[in-house]
């Protein structure tokens, strides 16, 4: 590992023995604070090899949630693939303020969360490990990531209270279909501009583009999601929350306000920068 280090330093890898510790206990099937009480333990000709197989691919850039399959969010473990984004702990601020809405929802039945843009499932998931009486909605375009989000929904069920009876999957396009009826729809949708591309650190090379990049500086499936939800017949009323790229709260609250949301606010991130902007929607019957 002392060789390990240095290595993954030079290949412009931020957390480098971090990065090493995790892919070491990996290869030995213990947890990273168990090696670190043993950190000179002898490795066999088989895990030696694995191990220098797995730093190579860091070294090539290659995400560490993508290497070992998975990735901690709100305290669950999810399984990642090339099919979704990892889970970041930035998004964790776009479950707080669902939560937090939810909190002082009135409805007359179960509060219905919806999330447009699912991926690994991460979020939907995460507000119904809180919010024990909801009903959840994944939507996705994708039938990869789908996959990846009903092993997850099904790994973490053990975990969730009536989790597999409260959550559903549906694959469809936000642009092409009516989207579900709901109380709160949530959605982390491609928001960094395609111009910003070739500025972009290694590991987005791992992700699937159509998750990461939007036309119109980036605004573009922000728009497409509002107008959605704007045209339809129902629900009549709900909120809308959205994680944020850096510097869009502007431009996204414009969008929210010229379409007829009201109450429209933000929320930092433990970085102090604003991560989520979400606004309520009352649709006048006629």
């Amino acid at each position: 590992m002392a060789i390990t280090e240095p290595r993954l330093r030079a290949a412009g890898c931020d957390s480098p023995r971090l990065d090493a510790q995790i892919l070491l206990a990996e290869v030995l099937k213990i947890d990273r604070a168990r090696l670190l009480l043993d950190p000179s333990r002898e490795l066999t000709d088989e895990q030696s090899d694995q191990y220098a197989s797995l730093v190579a691919e860091r070294i090539a850039r290659k995400p560490l949630a993508k290497i070992i399959g998975r990735k901690e969010f709100w305290s669950l473990d999810f399984a990642v693939s090339t099919a979704v984004l990892d889970p970041r702990p930035d998004s964790e601020t776009l479950v707080e303020a669902a939560i937090q809405i939810a909190d002082r929802t009135p409805v007359d039945h179960p509060l219905t969360l919806c999330d447009l843009g699912t991926g690994s499932g991460c979020l939907i998931i995460a507000l119904l490990k809180e919010l024990t009486t909801a009903r959840g909605i994944g939507l996705d375009s994708s039938a990869a990531a789908l996959e990846i989000a009903r092993f997850n929904g099904q790994n973490l069920a053990s975990q969730i209270p009536n989790l597999d009876q409260r959550l559903e999957w549906r694959q469809a396009d936000w642009r092409e279909a009516s989207l579900p009826i709901a109380d709160i729809y949530i959605a982390n949708p491609p928001y960094i501009a395609l111009e910003s591309k070739a500025d972009l650190a290694p590991e987005l090379d791992y992700e699937p583009a159509n998750a990461l990049f939007a036309d119109d500086q980036g605004l573009a499936e922000y728009r497409a999601i509002i107008e959605a939800l704007v045209k339809a017949s129902q629900p009549s009323q709900f909120w809308l929350l959205f994680e944020l790229g850096e510097g869009q709260e502007g431009a996204v609250r414009t969008l929210l306000t010229g379409a007829g949301f009201t109450m429209v606010y933000n929320r930092n991130d433990l970085r102090g920068r604003v991560r989520m902007i979400g606004g309520h929607y009352f649709r006048e019957t006629q």
